[in-house]
């Protein structure tokens, strides 16, 4: 006799949301609380600064947690090749960094980013050990450990940030509270998940691992060098406080898009890749492919009403932020539905689909930026990331119909009905905001446009999804989750057995 095993994807998708929601409205309310005390140029010293140690952090890992989750059959053996890897990758990538960063600061014409970009790279260093850890975890899809960490280390950039900018540190608040974040992520890690980690170097893993990485690593480098090109091409064509307007309005659309790609990322992909058929893996795909569209949209509906208002009350100093907010909610829209693709064919093992697409997107945003550069903005630099992002997007759709992989009603149906739902909801929200502009209580004016945005979404998921969303419901079994999950006692439910 043995007891029947929990629904471990279930499971995963509740800790994995709590993580993100935790971390992302943190960050969020954060974010709000510097951009009182800060100025938009310490954002764009941030921002840029970011660039470049996040892009090292990238070179060193190459991929290689995701080709550690998708393909190794014994962890044990394989992960001190690439735990020692990781350590030379990452000293080695400091040096770089510390003797580098003088050019740098050339190159952008500020020499606080010298001591700025030699302080933010000692995180290289403190996430190679935390990898391995994380690697474990989501391998045997322990959601729990895996989560515990990564809340308690954004809870000490929560609390150490606004404290430090309190006291005039400055863009250094944000800098050193990321480093001590990856510092306390390790720690929690360490504790939670005991790994015992040792040294070894076996060539032929860590071949048969880099030539399944290698595109990942490439995809997530393209990437990120395109997600991060606009803030440096904005601070220096424009200015650092463009570059900051930048950064505040990206960091606020990061919220619904991470939350989503993360949760389906980290989640989906390991059960994904526990399956052995094509057909199997596509089936699975499609089950979330409604649910990823409705909350996207929504979330996104929500943001649009709410953040111009937020963004009202810290006076003329963060106005020009609004129209570039606007523009970059379209492009994380596209870039979270984008997003799920990638998990659908890293666990397909075709990478490479993926940096085709990304490629595409080079090609279409580096000339026009280039071409307008002299009559550039940021809000025009946003508009043409979307546009990119848009076109990728289509392209991909594109080839899963020419391969016949998917039908036009079971791949962009959710698509389509979810996105109406969602932009008459947002357009009766705005409508009634406009005939209550003379109310004198703002918030007023606030709560009538949700409320009317939350009715009309319910009402068109009633009407349209309501089949969808009942077998959601069924699937996720969220009352009895969530109270295991939260440890609630409503009564002791008998425990399903099976003979063996």
């Amino acid at each position: 006799m043995m007891l029947k095993k929990p629904n471990q994807l279930r499971e995963g998708i509740i800790w994995r949301s709590c993580v993100i929601l935790i971390n992302r409205s943190g960050a969020i309310l954060v974010t709000l609380l510097l951009a009182k005390i800060l100025i938009p140029e310490d954002f764009g010293l941030v921002a840029v600064a970011s660039v470049l140690t996040n892009s090292l952090d990238m070179v060193m890992t190459i991929g290689l947690p995701t080709a550690l989750i998708c393909q190794t059959k014994n962890l044990e053996e394989d992960l001190p090749t690439v735990f020692t890897y990781l350590l030379v990758a990452s000293s080695v990538l400091y040096v770089f960094a510390f003797f580098m960063a003088p050019v740098f600061a050339r190159l952008m014409g500020d020499e606080r980013f010298i001591a700025i970009v030699r302080v933010a790279s000692l995180t290289l260093i403190f996430n190679s050990f935390s990898l391995p850890h994380y690697v474990t975890s989501a391998k045997r899809m322990n959601f729990k450990l895996n989560a515990l960490p990564e809340i308690i280390g954004k809870f000490s950039y929560l609390i150490l940030a606004p404290i430090l900018a309190f006291n005039h540190f400055a863009y250094w608040s944000i800098i050193i509270a990321t480093i001590v974040n990856s510092l306390t992520r390790y720690l929690a890690y360490a504790y939670f998940i005991r790994v015992p980690l040792h040294l070894d170097w076996n060539q032929k893993v860590l071949k048969g691992l880099l030539s399944f990485s290698v595109f990942i690593a490439v995809n997530s480098i393209l990437m990120f060098c395109l997600e991060s090109f606009d803030e440096v091409f904005i601070a220096k064509i424009i200015s650092l406080s463009a570059a900051g307007y930048y950064f505040f309005a990206m960091r606020i659309n990061q919220f619904p898009w991470q939350f989503i790609s993360n949760v389906t990322f980290s989640v989906l992909l390991p059960h994904l890749a526990q399956k052995d058929s094509f057909n199997a893996k596509k089936r699975s795909f499609l089950n979330v492919n409604q649910s990823i569209s409705m909350i996207t949209f929504a979330a996104y509906g929500y943001l649009v009403l709410l953040v111009p208002h937020a963004i009202r009350l810290y006076g003329q100093k963060w106005l020009p932020v609004i129209p570039i907010f606007y523009a970059l909610a379209a492009y994380a829209v596209i870039k979270t539905l984008f997003g799920r693709i990638s998990t659908y064919v890293y666990a397909t093992s075709r990478p490479q689909l993926f940096t085709f697409a990304i490629l595409f997107f080079s090609c279409f945003v580096y000339p026009t930026l280039w071409i307008w550069k002299d009559y550039v903005s940021a809000f025009y630099v946003a508009v043409i990331y979307a546009a990119g992002m848009m076109l990728s997007f289509l392209m991909v759709t594109i080839y899963f119909f020419a391969q016949k992989e998917f039908t036009l009603r079971e791949y962009t149906a959710p698509i389509v009905v979810n996105f109406l739902i969602a932009a008459s909801a947002l357009a009766s929200a705005v409508l009634i905001s406009q005939l209550t502009q003379g109310f004198q209580a703002r918030w007023l004016q606030i709560a009538l446009s949700l409320i009317v945005y939350t009715v009309c979404l319910l009402l068109g998921w009633r009407l349209f999804l309501w089949k969808d969303i009942e077998f959601l419901l069924k699937r996720l079994d969220l009352y009895k989750t969530l109270s295991k999950f939260l440890n609630f006692s409503f009564g002791r439910p008998k425990a399903e057995v099976m003979n063996v």
